[in-house]
């Protein structure tokens, strides 16, 4: 009986540490390619960041230092950097950026991540919109996400989202794009920041784990 509690406990414990370290993507927080101070990296379509692939025509890696006038700061989340989908100067609805993670058929996981809205100062209409974050999964619209919260002037403010998907195979592709307009267009922008994206096994999925293990465990015991 000890050594079934014994090993109980050692199951809990790895379960713990899963769930603690369970985010299945890599670079979510988009700190490479490391720019350098208060500049920006512009990734092509093709191109990587990080672990993520872009689509469309580029989308930008900019370091929470760099600013533009009208005096703006693109301040990120977490970390140094953040990603804008919308690219230099907002080059189209197709700009974004994926990353295909492992996944298990049938399990349920949540999608977190932060969108970003700048706010420029009186008379820059570059940054005075909404900004849209669209999330695909595996191809198909998963959420459409709106940060339309009050910014002050100068800076972006971030918001964050979740939602959650039930994966079909072993493989998921994670996508991001830009859901703002170009430049002449209602609504137009020329920012959406995307930051800390996280994808982890949902808590219930993980907790069934552990129960699962257990009982394993007990019966192993009993036949022993």
């Amino acid at each position: 009986m000890k050594q079934t509690l014994r090993g109980v406990a050692v199951l809990g414990a790895v379960v713990a540490a899963l769930a603690a370290q369970a985010n299945l993507v890599s670079t979510g927080g988009f700190e490479v390619p490391i720019a350098s101070p208060s500049t920006f990296i512009q990734a092509n379509g093709g191109s990587s960041v990080g672990a993520w692939t872009v689509v469309g025509n580029d989308v930008l890696v900019i370091n929470n230092l760099y600013n533009e006038a009208p005096p703006i700061v693109f301040n990120a989340l977490e970390g140094v950097q953040a990603l804008d989908l919308t690219g230099a100067g907002n080059t189209g609805l197709s700009n974004g950026v994926f990353q295909n993670i492992a996944t298990v058929a049938g399990q349920q996981y949540d999608v977190t991540f932060s969108v970003g809205r700048a706010q420029g100062q009186a008379g820059d209409d570059r940054y005075q919109t909404e900004a849209v974050a669209r999330l695909l999964i595996d191809g198909s619209l998963a959420m459409t996400a709106t940060n339309n919260d009050v910014v002050a002037a100068g800076t972006v403010g971030w918001k964050q989202f979740t939602t959650s998907f039930i994966a079909t195979g072993s493989t998921t592709r994670i996508e991001f794009l830009n859901g703002v307009p170009t430049e002449g267009n209602p609504g137009w922008n020329n920012y959406v920041g995307l930051d800390d994206v996280q994808v982890v096994p949902e808590p219930m999925t993980m907790t069934a784990l552990g129960l699962g293990l257990a009982a394993l465990a007990r019966r192993r015991a009993r036949k022993a």
